[in-house]
């Protein structure tokens, strides 16, 4: 149900309506269980407490709106609002072509964002593994920046690069950089600056995350920096590319888990989710520049672009 929704809204996003998309992809689940809970409270408390009643109300609120948003993707074209623009047609060879890559881009993420958590909880005390994970969930809070700006500018990008306009796709992606410094930059130095204190809300024993939290943070800081490169891979057709540069941050960040946790704990996997974190948007950006001679850091000169080779 939720793998239709999101489709639904990335068919959304590619028309350019960004509100809609995010309120698809991640404006409805809050509200599923806001609405599960509130039904759960007026009906039967003690279900709501076994978690029957709100898992039930949850997947049925998330299959009707699985089932909205495939209709809304099926009858687009007839919408008036539209604008009449017809959903440009493909064959599932092609749509396999492109998600394939992009799928296995997701789970090398999913998996370098969780394997140093696993590998943590095995080699050192459960306490440690538990104020790490909660460093972890609260450095990750940046990733709002980037979802936020980068679902208003992948259609853009799209559009630039169908139409080969590469000095106006460079022209976005570093207006795009800018603006993700610019929102991120305040919220980073915040966490940074009050690390242990945001922490020890948590409690008392969580205040000792802050070295964790700090190095994480410090990756995220690379990540901002160059995070719009993955985003113009993908919409230019360099999903191999973006691919590979998965794999080899995912393994960099495996083999920093595998020796460094068991010497250093929490700061080895922390390490590690840095590494993460920098490494593929870093090599993403080398890419762009090699294959497409764009030049994505606003810091540093305008290349103009030659496009794809």
């Amino acid at each position: 149900a939720l793998a239709v929704m999101v489709f639904g809204a990335f068919a959304v996003q590619a028309h350019r309506r960004a509100g809609l998309a995010a309120l698809l992809e991640v404006g409805f689940v809050p509200a599923a269980m806001v609405l599960a809970l509130l039904a759960a409270a007026a009906g039967s408390f003690e279900a709501a407490l076994e978690g029957r009643l709100v898992a039930g109300l949850y997947l049925g609120f998330c299959i009707l709106v699985a089932l909205g948003a495939l209709a809304l993707l099926v009858f687009w074209g007839s919408f008036p609002w539209q604008g009449g623009a017809a959903l440009q047609r493909q064959t599932m060879a092609e749509m396999i072509e492109v998600a394939h890559p992009l799928f296995t881009v997701g789970f090398l993420r999913y998996l370098s964002q969780n394997a140093p958590l696993l590998i943590l909880g095995l080699a050192v005390a459960l306490e440690e593994a538990g104020v790490f994970s909660v460093a972890h969930r609260l450095a990750m809070v940046l990733s709002l920046v980037l979802t936020a700006v980068n679902t208003a500018m992948l259609p853009r990008f799209a559009i630039a690069a169908k139409a080969e306009d590469w000095p106006g796709l460079e022209r976005q992606a570093r207006r795009a950089a800018l603006l993700l410094l610019a929102l991120g930059a305040p919220m980073l130095l915040g966490l940074a600056a009050f690390a242990p204190a945001i922490l020890g809300l948590m409690g008392a024993d969580f205040a000792a995350g802050g070295p964790f939290l700090w190095i994480m943070l410090l990756g995220q800081a690379v990540n901002l920096a160059t995070a719009t490169g993955g985003a113009v891979l993908s919409m230019a057709g360099y999903e191999r590319a973006l691919r590979r540069n998965a794999v080899i941050s995912t393994l960099a960040c495996l083999a920093c888990a595998a020796l460094l946790i068991p010497f250093f704990g929490g700061i080895g996997a922390s390490i590690a989710i840095a590494v993460a974190l920098g490494l593929q948007s870093v090599l993403a950006v080398v890419v762009v520049r090699r294959r497409m001679g764009l030049n994505l850091i606003p810091a540093l000169p305008a290349l103009q672009g030659r496009g794809a080779p």
